[in-house]
């Protein structure tokens, strides 16, 4: 599964999918989508705490920008 499919699973607040692929695949917490994207970006859009916490658990960046140079701090404030 791509990253652009499980971003879409989380603002879909599909996270039983969500969850066993980042437990399975933890390299690609950092990962972006087309658009620039982390799933820890999504994730704070949706103000998912557990999600949240799953993936900087799991060693996603907190400072990685997407292509608007908004970081998942600014997402979470957007919530």
């Amino acid at each position: 599964m791509d990253v652009n499919k499980i971003i879409s699973k989380i603002r879909n607040v599909d996270f039983k999918d969500v969850k066993r692929f980042i437990k399975e695949n933890p390299e690609t917490v950092n990962q972006r989508s087309s658009g620039g994207l982390t799933l820890l970006m999504a994730a704070c859009e949706q103000g998912n705490k557990e999600l949240i916490t799953i993936l900087t658990e799991s060693g996603a960046d907190l400072n990685i920008s997407n292509n608007a140079k908004w970081t998942a701090l600014h997402y979470a404030v957007e919530k």
